[in-house]
């Protein structure tokens, strides 16, 4: 197929430079940027998602022009997904801004930083003072005194410290046990605390375990793991998740749009799903990258930005010659799982009537004597809700949230039977309300989503060693440029998953594609008026990126340097973007 220009620079291109005007004799001593003007190696991204975008993007503006990203779905941004309904949007991935970073310091040199509204502490009721995002409700609509808030704010407390603890390492200084994890921790200490509540009744223990367990699928959440026992706390403390989340008012790929403002959408191929990417070491074609649809693709380097849980299910055969046991090994223990967001769209908001005033949304106390280690695998699947919240950016809605097995059990219902359940869920936790039948559900059900088989990554056993074999590049061959027989990668890894402490996170994976110097840059030309890119994937670490540029400078197929100005490019972007992006709003439940 005819993805990639062929054929080689002309005597009169060499003598001629590239774009610069540089002559052929001037190249002797160029630098490695210049030199890669010359040499034009083929580079193919797996996947158009925040990696695989700001890996092209960096590419792009170190001269190498030779790119094609394969997404395999219809649309760009991968795990980001804002999908346009109407006159507002809901997100259907990932929706915060974790502390100040790179899409943080975008927003607000676009003056944007207004329409963030950080987690508000409300005033109301003091079972909503804790940034929880609505309404705490007790099972069976059972109303709350004051007696009760007063148990809930001391349990809440007692329960976020001990959490605090495993987030600075105490906990692993107090037990010196490298097998200690979160969950058993928490139970530990949680079962302390109770005993020093010696004038508590059986019904008042039933209260504060329902607190833990709600806290506790906070966390299960926050780190898409099935359980907390899942989560070492030697690794937990590595994790940057004190950030605060910064949710927006508007769609998360707005934001990305403007971070990556020189992604070249253009070089996106859509619908294009990959079968296999194979290890050739042929000079001529050292990588054949075979296409769902029988197309193949030739390639001196790949960069595979596809998601943790995508490699997981296919590691064993998406590569060929299959890669090391110990990479291998690494993909398959390293932590990732599923988060699922169902949007419950009503006729009018019920809500409003039922408080007369603004909520924030719901959370659910279950009455459950939960022992900390369950996986709540013998419960129906909507006790494993964390609550609901108003949706801001979509009129009479409401988002709930839910992870582990019991997301992935919720993705096989149809739309009938969520909206059934979560309405039952609702009515018995509002009895004093009529809790109407959702006209709409939404669901993105991306453990289903064959490209993508999950959510989002976390802290799993040996998490920090793995990332670090998981973004190793691999399939190394002698370089052809200029017969200095350098060895260069041809195989490269790159996403959310490979950054050391911001995993899981949109930040995390801009900053595992870009250079700190280079998204400084890139972020301060950035303008509400150039909407036509898109995010991307690199490397583990800023270094090793630098060192691959370098590399690739020296390496790889010459192939004719392109012709289109940046301006034009930047044109195309725009109308390739207005094509790709445009929304469709969903169907009705039973439509």
């Amino acid at each position: 197929m005819a993805i990639f220009q062929q054929g080689y620079l002309t005597d009169d291109e060499k003598l001629a430079g590239l774009r610069g005007g540089a002559s052929f004799r001037s190249m002797e001593e160029s630098t490695d940027v210049q030199y890669a003007r010359l040499f034009q190696p083929r580079i193919v991204i797996i996947g158009a998602g925040a990696a695989g975008l700001a890996a092209a993007e960096h590419l792009m503006e170190n001269d190498f022009t030779n790119i094609v990203i394969l997404e395999a779905q219809g649309r760009i941004g991968g795990r980001v997904w804002s999908q346009k309904i109407g006159q507002g949007h809901v997100e259907m991935g990932a929706q915060f801004i974790h502390g100040k970073n790179i899409l943080y310091d975008v927003a607000e040199q676009n003056k944007l930083i207004k329409n963030l509204t950080p987690h508000k502490k409300k005033d109301v009721d003091p079972l909503s003072e804790h940034g929880s995002g609505g309404e705490f409700l007790v099972e069976g609509g059972i109303e709350v005194t004051p007696i009760m808030k007063a148990i809930f704010n001391d349990t809440y407390e007692a329960i976020s410290t001990i959490f605090q603890h495993c987030k600075t390492g105490k906990a692993n200084s107090v037990t010196d046990d490298e097998k200690q994890n979160v969950g058993r921790w928490m139970k530990q200490q949680f079962e302390l605390y109770l005993a020093e509540q010696k004038n508590d009744s059986d019904d008042v223990k039933l209260f504060r375990h329902s607190i833990l367990g709600w806290m506790m699928r906070v966390h299960r959440t926050d780190n898409a793991c099935q359980s907390l026992y899942d989560l070492p706390v030697s690794e937990f403390a590595q994790y940057a998740a004190n950030l605060e989340c910064i949710p927006l008012e508007v769609p998360m790929l707005h934001i990305l749009k403007l971070t990556l403002a020189r992604a070249p959408i253009n070089k996106v191929r859509l619908n294009k799903a990959v079968q296999q990417i194979r290890f050739t070491g042929q000079s001529s074609c050292p990588i054949e990258i075979t296409c769902q649809d029988g197309d193949v693709v030739e390639a001196d380097h790949c960069i595979v930005t596809a998601s943790l849980g995508f490699l997981k299910h296919n590691i064993e055969t998406f590569f060929q010659p299959q890669l090391s046991h110990q990479k291998v090994q690494a993909v398959k223990d390293a932590g990732f799982g599923t988060v699922n967001k169902i949007v419950l769209r009503f006729r009018q908001a019920f809500w409003e009537e039922a408080y007369g005033r603004e909520v924030d949304g719901f959370q659910l106390l279950f009455s459950d004597m939960d022992d900390t280690e369950s996986r709540l695998l013998d419960r129906p699947w909507h006790r494993a809700i964390l609550g609901f919240d108003v949706c801001k950016t979509l009129p009479n809605t409401l988002v709930g949230w839910v992870c582990g097995q019991q997301a992935q059990e919720m993705e096989t219902l149809t739309d009938d039977e969520v909206a059934e359940q979560c309405q039952t869920v609702l009515q018995t936790f509002l009895r004093a309300t009529v809790v109407p039948r959702p006209v709409q559900v939404l669901r993105a059900n991306w453990f289903h989503n064959q490209y993508v088989r999950g959510s989002y990554s976390y802290a799993a056993k040996d998490q920090a060693k793995n990332v670090r074999t998981i973004a190793e590049p691999c399939w190394y061959y002698p370089s052809a440029a200029g017969g200095l027989g350098q060895q260069v990668p041809g195989l490269l890894f790159a996403g959310e998953a490979t950054h050391p402490t911001l995993f899981s996170t949109v930040p995390g994976a801009v900053e595992s594609g870009q250079p700190r110097d280079n998204r400084k840059s890139s972020s301060s030309s950035a303008s509400s008026s150039s909407l036509d890119s898109w995010e991307g994937s690199s490397l583990h670490s800023e270094a090793e990126l630098e060192d691959v540029v370098a590399a690739l400078s020296s390496g790889g197929r010459t192939a004719v340097d392109e012709t289109a100005s940046r301006q034009g490019q930047l044109t195309e972007n725009e109308e390739v973007y207005t094509a790709i992006q445009e929304n469709r709003e969903h169907v009705g439940i039973g439509e």
